[in-house]
């Protein structure tokens, strides 16, 4: 009987057998990439586009899964920067579009998106915390039915051990079934000698004949020679490089001593498991063969990101190189006229490179027509729609291959910058690759895309790399430009340089390009905010641009900067009117804004006719919705105007933090003006300090305890406020030990009892006289006293 064999060339004529049958679905490729951090390690699956995800755990075991998709997971670099040993294995999974991570540890998944086609796995935990399985226990005899016969087990010799753990067969049974367990053909060939030995079985109670083909030391022999074979190819393909083994650990063999020196055999090592479980339970062997290993070692060698992409290379950018010495519409005329060869074949390489001459001329319109018309595809062509869309748009309009390559070291940082109309919060731009990109590019492209990098790094706070963009920028122009002074104007605001910044946006407004409308809204908002005033005439030029962008997402911003200016030049009339229009067309959060801006600056610089005019309004729209800062300005304006109850109806909603404490003050200001010390009391609750310790005295001393208020007053060091509290709470010490003369003769006055008339003072005429003078010196004291008080004093008695 021909015995059983395997090699590498049934496997590759399998492999080509499976690979030529139907897709049932078109697959997309999803490329998964690994790197190791100190306390976790990362996987990277690079989706074709946004897709939804479901993550399963269950102890050393998790499955992830992707929604809308039928995912073909490329797994040949995932394991290639995975040393920590926390992923022991990464298969696809039994479900549709799922990956299966095996793990050593009942490790902590945590999975996040990076940009829309980037999604990110972190695994923490202690590589190999989970525990090993218990041993297994001895094998028992077998027991042959047919023969009536037990065979015990058998030993196992160390060398027969390393066999096993290489090529994970079964170990020979006594049965007359003898399955292998190693691919398909072996398992064939078991089928096969299952079937020759059932025809040759003994009856039942027959003893075996030894050399037959259901002895068992015959089936070992042959189990031994497929070993063997198998082993040489194996052998074979090693020294080729195809495959690489494992290095099994091995247990270690007891030494002999004296206890068991009277054994037949030494107690058998436990080889039931390892320490360390093996990825694939028996599976000793990663096969690659040699296209898989030199493309590794290729990919390995090219730059990665942070989260493991290939960086496009400085060749795939070298936007310098996509135009010749001709003429640009000579150029331009011989590359439309090869769009189309022989047969009205489209001629891709003459649509690409028309496109790159584009680009290189900053025509971002025209190259993606191109890029419409010819319907390119291939390698490079997602990088060059993005650069078109940028070169049109400033950014590109959705994620690319360019979005996650802002930490590589080449021109793809530069474009990656640019192509996102925000820079994530994570990303950390290549600064030197930057600015060598910057340098690099022809001076029109140059003078194009850096001011866009700068103001792009800037929004993202890198204020020093955006200023040295621009400065790049500026060597290569003799007359900057207005897009130039636009980046140059937000670089020196960044600083604090207010002044330089206003001088750079005055000159980008008189230019009257497309860049003036954005810098008057900068100027506007610049001015505003550090407190500067605006003169009527910008007001009305951004009135101007309003009316000219109203169509336009710009006149929104442009609208709101026209009613700002207004306000603060002080046209409060026309101010409200346009107002009250803005707040018809626009969201309720917005316009709250703006009304907080006009109402704040009527508060502050509107004289006192016109304040009232508006902030009494009552057609004016939500008046009384403003934020804490501006409705706190506007009740202090009533309060010190005497419209208490009007103040108060701005001062209804509670507040946290400093505006909050304000608010409070400002509420007991008002209940005191209406002569409600109750309440003002109340609005102080839980108020320290000397502003609101003067007003819980100014309530105290309106509720009567002059006492607790004379107290109040003597802490916060107000001598005039607590002589007069003594005096209206009659304590006479105060009194008696003020500095002024006037208080001290009103605390004698009233403790001095009336003096009796002396023994030897002649008749009642002398006495009178004498009461008449001390009454005369009192009525002085009192009205002393009363003017002082700021009482109208009751005009004398005639006598």
């Amino acid at each position: 009987m021909t015995k059983p064999s395997f090699n590498l060339k049934h496997a590759a004529m399998i492999t080509l057998f499976l690979a030529t049958l139907p897709d049932t679905a078109q697959a997309e490729r999803v490329v998964v990439r690994s790197g190791e951090h100190d306390d976790f390690s990362r996987l990277t699956l690079a989706l074709p586009r946004a897709l939804p995800w479901a993550l399963d755990s269950d102890g050393t075991k998790a499955r992830l899964s992707l929604s809308n998709i039928n995912a073909d997971f490329d797994l040949s670099g995932a394991f290639r920067r995975l040393s920590a040993g926390r992923i022991t294995d990464l298969a696809p999974g039994t479900g549709e579009s799922t990956l299966a991570i095996s793990m050593s540890c009942a490790c902590e998944i945590e999975v996040s998106r990076y940009g829309a086609d980037l999604l990110v796995v972190d695994i923490r935990g202690t590589p190999g915390s989970v525990p090993a399985p218990d041993s297994q226990p001895e094998p028992k005899a077998e027991t042959r039915a047919n023969a009536g016969t037990v065979i015990p087990p058998d030993p196992v010799a160390p060398a027969a051990i390393a066999s096993r753990h290489l090529f994970p067969f079964e170990p020979a049974r006594t049965s007359a079934e003898m399955p292998l367990t190693f691919g398909p053909m072996i398992a064939t060939a078991s089928a096969e000698h299952r079937s020759s030995t059932r025809d040759s079985e003994p009856e039942t109670g027959s003893t075996l004949e030894t050399g037959s083909d259901t002895d068992p030391l015959t089936r070992m022999k042959r189990l031994s020679e497929a070993e063997q074979r198998l082993a040489e190819q194996l052998s074979r393909a090693v020294s080729q490089g195809l495959v690489n083994p494992k290095d099994p650990r091995l247990p270690d063999i007891p030494e002999r001593t004296a206890e068991t020196a009277h054994q037949r055999h030494p107690p058998a090592a436990d080889h039931s498991a390892p320490a360390t479980p093996p990825a694939t339970p028996g599976l000793n062997l990663r096969a690659q063969t040699s296209a898989d290993r030199d493309f590794s070692v290729l990919l390995a060698a090219l730059p990665q990101t942070g989260n493991g992409e290939t960086c496009l290379t400085d060749a795939d950018l070298d936007i310098t190189a996509w135009a010749g010495d001709a003429p640009f519409g000579e150029q331009v005329g011989r590359l439309r006229g090869a769009l189309v060869g022989e047969f009205d074949r489209p001629n891709p390489e003459a649509a690409r490179k028309l496109v790159k001459l584009y680009i290189h001329y900053g025509f971002g319109a025209e190259a993606l027509q191109v890029l419409r018309v010819s319907a390119l595809t291939g390698d490079g062509t997602m990088v060059l729609k993005s650069m078109a869309e940028i070169m049109e748009f400033g950014h590109a309009t959705g994620p690319g291959p360019l979005s996650n390559q802002v930490d590589c070291d080449s021109h793809a940082a530069l474009w990656a910058v640019l192509s996102h109309a925000d820079l994530p919060e994570e990303a950390r731009p290549n600064g030197a690759a930057i600015l060598r990109a910057i340098n690099t590019l022809p001076p029109q492209i140059r003078g194009l895309v850096g001011p866009m990098a700068s103001e792009r790094l800037l929004a993202a706070h890198f204020e020093d790399l955006a200023a040295q963009v621009l400065a790049i920028v500026a060597r290569g122009q003799d007359t900057p430009d207005p897009r130039f002074n636009m980046a140059d104007a937000r670089v020196q605001l960044a600083e604090g340089d207010i002044d330089a910044a206003g001088a750079a946006l005055d000159g980008v407004v008189a230019s009257n390009t497309d860049q003036a409308p954005r810098a008057l809204i900068t100027l506007i908002d610049t001015r505003l905010d550090a407190g500067l005033p605006v003169d009527i005439q910008t007001a009305a030029l951004a009135g101007a641009y309003a009316q000219e962008y109203r169509s336009d997402p710009l006149g929104a911003e442009l609208k709101r900067a026209h009613v700002l200016a207004l306000a603060e030049a002080g046209d409060y009339d026309t101010a409200f009117r346009e107002l009250a229009l803005f707040t018809a067309a626009h969201e309720p959060g917005e316009s709250r804004n703006v009304r907080s801006h006009v109402m704040a600056a009527l508060a502050g610089d509107a004289g006192d006719v016109s304040f009232l005019k508006h902030a009494l309004d009552p057609s004016v729209a939500d008046r009384l919705d403003l934020s804490i800062a501006s409705a706190n300005g506007v009740a202090r304006r009533l309060i010190d105007l005497g419209f208490a109850a009007e103040a108060s109806a701005f001062l209804l909603a509670d507040a946290e933090g400093a505006e909050g404490r304000k608010r409070q003050l400002l509420r007991a200001r008002a209940a005191l003006l209406l002569e409600e010390p109750r309440r003002a009391e109340a609005a102080l609750f839980g108020l320290t300090g000397p502003d609101a310790d003067l007003l819980r005295a100014e309530a105290r001393a309106m509720i009567g305890d002059h006492d607790s208020a004379r107290q109040l007053f003597a802490d916060l060091g107000r001598q005039d406020d607590m002589v007069a509290e003594a005096w209206l709470g009659a304590h006479w010490d105060t009194l008696r030990d003020a500095d002024d003369p006037l208080w001290q003769e009103a605390a004698r006055m009233a403790t001095t009892p009336a003096p009796e008339a002396a023994a030897d003072t002649p008749g009642v005429l002398a006495k009178n006289r004498t009461l008449i003078e001390e009454s005369v010196a009192a009525r002085a004291t009192m009205s002393d006293l009363l003017t002082r008080l700021s009482l109208d004093a009751a005009p004398p008695a005639e006598e």
